[in-house]
């Protein structure tokens, strides 16, 4: 189920301020702890010591408005469960079926392209990495053992 789904369906669960304010602090350290992960520890990223690359690394693969807009593009998407916040009115239940299937699609497709760009960015940093032997492979090992045979 689409974060911005279990979201509205929680809103309507959890009407006493204390419930929403646990669960709100908790989707909001959530959503801060894996931004920060996609940025430093997927992406490689804020760890530049070149004058002009402090916020991206040293060696860039496309040009730095690409890695600006990805994370912008990335901020943007992961708070996109704040909408269902928005949009929730208990007096419009007519339209409820109508919000769910817009928010469902929008949210899947939006996620779609999050993670496109999150994998591009992802796998251009593994190539980096390992093409400067981080993590050099001397050899595969076997599937079979063996001693088996």
């Amino acid at each position: 189920m689409t974060p911005s789904l279990v979201t509205y369906f929680l809103v309507d669960k959890l009407s006493h301020p204390y419930y929403f304010g646990i669960f709100l602090a908790c989707r909001i350290i959530s959503t801060i702890y894996v931004m920060v992960w996609d940025y430093y520890m997927d992406w490689g990223l804020f760890r530049g010591t070149k004058l002009g690359h402090k916020i991206l690394r040293d060696k860039l693969t496309f040009s730095k408005s690409f890695y600006y807009t990805c994370i912008v593009i990335n901020f943007l998407i992961r708070w996109f469960w704040i909408i269902p916040l928005v949009v929730y009115n208990d007096s419009q239940k007519a339209t409820l079926m109508n919000k769910l299937k817009i928010l469902t699609v929008t949210s899947m497709m939006l996620e779609a392209i999050r993670r496109t760009l999150w994998a591009i960015i992802r796998i251009e940093n593994e190539s980096i990495n390992n093409f400067e032997n981080y993590r050099p492979i001397v050899a595969i090992p076997p599937l079979v053992d063996e001693l088996d045979q």
